[in-house]
């Protein structure tokens, strides 16, 4: 469950109020607190409708732009435990979203959390696998939730180019840099002792290189090992493990998922649900591999 009296919080409004969504402070924080509140409510929808004129510049999101979301980052667990940062890509919206939501799929920004976490009928089905994985990693450990980019929207009304290709085009490369900056201020902010990734695009940009590891081979091989993250704007003196994961999400094909579980020796406990499953399985190979590399509590 989201809470609210955490150290790092207050910090956390400046910086989403100063850098994603020209919110007051209070205002990104009455939006948490009724996350809080209804979390257990067996609900469809709970995000925040907010006009997109709203959204910081930083975040270089252009005029014509259609389908706008933003994720404000989640957590769970006791910020007294281990920290785990999980990072995903961006908050995806479609045409669905906004008819439900009755919001403008051109003037309008959906405001949620990564993977809709804050809402009870998402996790239950469409993004169950994920919390499959963050619900059991936080029964021992803070999770931190977040996304390399803060915001999602197709450029046009074609819906031909979506935010992060939009943000990786050569002349757009420095806003790249934005998104990246933002996300190092959140490590200096949560601290973590472990950060995991899921997609190679998460890597990529977490580490600012064009490498990610071939992510279907097992945890032991030396072609899949990586270096612990060591960049030179984060304040923590010790470098910061990096587990990189696939994509649970239904565009990441089935048969790498199964490669890597095999390679791993795991197999999956329903044939039927294999999406959920893999949620469960990873959620054990993180535990496990959390104890491996021996982090202790602060």
């Amino acid at each position: 469950m989201i809470k609210l009296n955490t150290p790092f919080f207050r910090n956390l409004m400046k910086i989403l109020s100063n850098e994603v969504i020209a919110l007051y402070e209070d205002e990104i924080e009455i939006i948490y607190a009724k996350w809080g509140r209804e979390f257990s409510d067996n609900l469809l929808f709970l995000n925040d409708i907010k006009n997109k004129g709203l959204i910081r510049e930083f975040q270089n999101v252009p005029h014509t732009s259609c389908l706008n979301g933003i994720d404000f980052p989640t957590w769970f667990g006791d910020f007294k435990n281990k920290k785990i940062l999980f990072l995903g890509i961006d908050p995806m919206r479609n045409n669905k979203d906004f008819e439900k939501s009755k919001a403008d799929s051109v003037n309008d920004v959906i405001i949620g959390t990564p993977y809709a976490f804050h809402i009870r009928g998402f996790r239950e089905t469409r993004t169950n696998s994920y919390w499959q994985v963050i619900s059991e990693v936080s029964k021992s450990n803070f999770v931190y939730v977040t996304d390399i980019y803060k915001t999602f929207f197709y450029t046009d009304n074609t819906k031909k180019i979506r935010s992060y290709e939009f943000w990786n085009k050569a002349e757009n490369l420095s806003f790249n840099q934005n998104h990246r900056k933002l996300l190092i201020e959140e490590i200096n902010l949560i601290e973590p002792d472990l950060i995991i990734t899921f997609g190679a695009l998460a890597y990529k940009v977490l580490t600012n290189t064009k490498y990610c590891p071939k992510l279907s081979l097992p945890l032991s091989c030396s072609e899949r090992s990586v270096k612990p993250f060591d960049d030179k704007n984060i304040s923590k003196k010790k470098s910061i493990p990096i587990l990189p994961l696939m994509h649970l999400s239904g565009s990441t094909r089935s048969e790498p998922l199964e490669r890597f579980f095999k390679a791993n020796g795991l197999t999956y406990s329903d044939q039927k649900d294999k999406r959920n499953a893999a949620g469960q399985l990873y959620g054990k190979i993180i535990k496990e591999y959390i104890q491996k590399i021996n982090i202790t509590s602060p």
